[in-house]
């Protein structure tokens, strides 16, 4: 197999590519892309790790048709650091041949023969939507979802299809993070839910665009992101997750606005000297005003104010700055409406700028902090 193509349009292949791929996997071959090309001068671009996988579709020369396995993360690193220019690839030896402007690489490869199959989706639900939307909900929702955690459920996002409305839900227990859109048609079986795994979500984010539509499948037992020349397929995660309806408070006591960046500023000094158990700050709400405070007594301690528009009774509230600074980094715009019951239920931050979207964030009781003396 002979391919001819320009650096930037595989440095895009390889890019989408090699993020799928295990290298770590007992199974060397899903350290490898797949590389097949036909004599129409379409060449698909593979990666999988058993469960998930990732096709890439681009035009190229193809001098002579084929399919080989090349190290994805090699092979990646190899293209990007090439010049400008056009590049010829050469699988026709048991090692394969990179060549751009003078510089030539060679890389060993496996055959085709043993790397996975295309899974068959049968879907059973199918919904589109702008990539742009897409991209807003993952933001909004991805920061909830744990590295590692025991419930595998969690680990994932549960995408809600009911009423002609997605809603995409991820929690760790402590935060969570909702963003709906409405959709303008859904195909098939509604309501549907899956839960969709992190890591593939992140790699679909990475590749959306602010224009065009993506389309979603969801089978039984896999779903699937079209979007046009690239396509994700991925495992569902088994599982019931919880029912984020019965997290999020109804009613609440207090609606407070908040500027976002003096908020944040504030619970970035406080973190400063935030002793480490259990990363606490503490606020007291009082008219005018909201008072931080944080301790650790090997070090020393903080005490900071910021004005801001309340004028109810006052309250004390603590929270792990590590949380609210993880919710405070993806909510957008300056303007934030902090939602209170009451001290020891889950807080609910909005901004007007995107209603469809909330960011929650579970407070620490206060009789857990020993220091805490209310004045």
């Amino acid at each position: 197999m002979k391919l001819r193509f320009s650096k930037e349009v595989l440095a895009h292949a390889t890019s989408v590519t090699q993020g799928v791929a295990n290298p770590q996997s007992s199974l060397p071959i899903l350290g490898n892309i797949l590389v097949s090309a036909e004599s129409d001068g379409q060449v698909t671009f593979e990666a999988s790790d058993m469960e998930s996988c990732v096709r890439c579709n681009v035009q190229g020369e193809v001098l002579a048709p084929g399919s080989i396995t090349v190290p994805a993360k090699k092979f990646h690193a190899i293209v990007s650091g090439l010049p400008d220019g056009m590049v010829d690839l050469d699988f026709s030896q048991a090692v394969a041949g990179i060549t751009c402007q003078g510089k030539t690489y060679s890389l060993t490869t496996q055959s085709a023969e043993d790397f996975p199959s295309w899974p068959d989706l049968q879907a059973g639900t199918t919904l589109e939507l702008e990539q742009a939307v897409l991209n807003r909900i993952l933001s909004h929702v991805l920061f909830a979802v744990p590295q590692r955690d025991p419930r595998k459920v969690l680990l994932g996002v549960l995408f809600d299809i009911k009423d002609n409305e997605l809603i995409c839900v991820a929690t760790d227990g402590k935060k969570l993070g909702l963003s709906r859109c409405d959709l303008p048609e859904v195909q098939g079986i509604q309501p549907a839910q899956a839960i969709i795994p992190g890591r593939i979500l992140h790699e679909v984010q990475r590749n959306l665009k602010g224009e065009g539509t993506v389309k979603l499948l969801i089978g039984e037992r896999q779903i699937a992101f079209d979007l046009g020349n690239i396509i994700y397929l991925s495992n569902r995660i088994d599982g019931v997750f919880p029912n984020y309806e019965m997290v999020i408070p109804q009613d609440f006591t207090r609606e407070i606005p908040l500027k976002r960046a003096d908020f944040l500023g504030e619970i970035h000094r406080a973190a400063l000297i935030s002793e480490e158990r259990n990363n606490s700050i503490i606020m007291q709400f009082k008219p005018g005003r909201i008072e931080f405070s944080s301790r650790t007594y090997e070090v020393g301690s903080f005490h900071g104010s910021l004005e801001i528009e309340y004028d109810g009774d006052p309250f004390d509230i603590a929270f792990n700055h590590v949380y609210l600074t993880e919710a405070f980094r993806v909510i957008e715009g300056e303007q934030v409406v902090m939602k209170v019951k009451q001290n020891t239920s889950p807080v609910v931050f909005i901004t007007p700028d995107h209603e469809k979207s909330l960011f929650l964030v579970m407070p620490i009781k206060l009789t857990d902090i020993a220091d805490f003396q209310p004045e």
